[in-house]
Formats: C-alpha cells, structure tokens, sequence
C-alpha cells in the first residue's frame, strides 16, 4: 500500500464525482437505458458511464489495471490481472442495479484497490445516503471519519439475524440453508445489494451474511470493510475469502460468532 501512495481521500472525491456527473442525473429519469447483459442481470447507460468515468480518474492516481463489471461482462480476460501480484483497481459502477433502475435508493458505488493478491483498501459510496465508508488494511474503518465497529452479537444463535442471498445456492445446500436458518433468527431484508448489505452488518444491523456468489467487485470492498470493523469472511470449508481462490459461497460476520454460524450454515 505504501509503495502505491494512494490518497484514500483522493479515491472517494473521484467516487463521487463520478456518481455526480454519470449516475445521479439518471437516476429516476424516464429516459434511462436499461437491458440485460444477460438473464436477469440488468445492466444501465449510468453503469457503464460511471465505470468509463472512474476507471479513467482512478488511473491518474494509481495507473494500474482494471477490473471493471462491465467491462469483464465482454472481457472476461480482466480477471487475470487478479492473479496476478500485481496491483489493480476493482470497480463496481452501480452495485444493487435493479435498485437503481427501479428508483429505489438501496444502491451504490463500489472501488477496490487490491495489491499481491489481496485487498488492500475498499470504498463504498450510498449515494442516496450521502455516506462513504472507507477501510485501509490495517488501518480500520471510518465512516465520515469516524471510526467504525461492528457490534459483538449476543451469544444466542436465535438472535441472529442474516441476510442470506440464496438465488445462486445448489440445491442440496439451499435445502440445508433453510434447515439451519431455522435454529437461528430472523431473515433480513434480500432487497438490497451488498453495497448496503455489509455496511449493515456492520451498524448491527444484522449479525450475518450468506453468498454463494462471490465477484470480486461485489466483495473485495466490502469484506476489506467487514473485516477491518471485527469481522471475519470464511468459505464454507473454514478458508478466508481470496480474491484469487475463486470459491463459492462465503458467509460474513463478527468474529466470535462466524466459525458457529458457517457451521450451522453449512453442516
């Protein structure tokens, strides 16, 4: 991260400008342009004229790779620059597409900076919050400055509450989802986005999260995020998430209670 010298506060103004000029003046509008990359997964003109914008800003701060969203829906060779120790940036335009393109303001913009295969630092922008959350590895979490902790959930499994994401779960582990959801609380809200759900994890909101799906530009931020306010990313099979291990599934929570939900969820 030193070697890159990279003004965290410098990424998030190029966030918001970005979001300024491309995404806000769409949002709402009736002239917005949306279509399916492919089935069911929506794809706007804002999304690809905030990646455009920020892959550009970001590239006069750090001139490095990117990987963007839309960009990998036609290029999907950009995923090399993430297996590489090379440092990259990681970009999600609008993260909770359909959000945005329904005027609902559960939505947000998404950049990560990741360097020898890991990542080193996370923003996520909600924009109809007017809230930036930014980690540096090592460094902690702030939210407007100020530093940010999830919450040290009760010891009761039945008041967990989790978003758990199931329209990519296999079957056979959707099946023992369910089974194990029941021993634990409530079911959050599945209408957000993860750039939503992990700030929400850690306001404690809710104790938990479940994906199967793990994009790098719909995590790398926010696990960087989530595990910098106490939080831990595991695998099903116990292993930290890797943007380089190309796994399935990944649950997220704090971390005296993460080994015991991933057990529950994945018995």
């Amino acid at each position: 991260m030193a070697d890159l010298a990279v003004d965290v506060d410098r990424v998030a103004d190029a966030i918001r400008a970005a979001h300024t000029e491309t995404v806000a003046p769409l949002f709402r509008s009736e002239t917005l342009a949306v279509s399916e990359k492919e089935a069911g997964e929506l794809v706007t003109a804002a999304d690809r004229a905030c990646e455009e914008a920020l892959a550009l800003s970001l590239q006069t701060i750090a001139d490095i790779a990117i990987v963007g969203e839309e960009r990998a829906a036609s290029e999907p060779s950009i995923f090399e620059a993430l297996d590489s120790d090379a440092p990259a940036w990681i970009i999600d335009p609008i993260d909770g597409t359909s959000n945005f393109a329904a005027g609902r303001p559960d939505y947000a913009v998404m950049v990560a900076l990741a360097d020898q295969g890991e990542c080193v630092a996370g923003w996520i922008f909600q924009p109809e919050r007017d809230r930036m959350l930014v980690a540096v590895k090592g460094a902690g979490v702030t939210d407007d400055r100020s530093r940010l902790d999830a919450p040290r959930p009760s010891s009761d499994p039945s008041s967990w509450s989790g978003i758990v994401k199931d329209r990519f779960l296999p079957p056979e582990v959707r099946q023992q989802v369910e089974v194990a959801h029941g021993e634990l609380g409530s079911r959050g809200s599945v209408d957000g986005c993860a750039g939503t759900e992990y700030p929400d994890l850690i306001d404690g909101r809710v104790e938990f999260l479940l994906y199967w799906r793990t994009l790098p530009w719909d995590h790398a931020a926010g696990v960087l995020l989530a595990e910098e306010s106490g939080c831990r990313a595991l695998r099903p099979n116990g292993r930290a998430f890797s943007l380089q291990d190309g796994g399935s599934g990944l649950v997220v929570a704090h971390e005296s209670i993460v080994d015991d939900v991933r057990r529950r969820l994945f018995a």
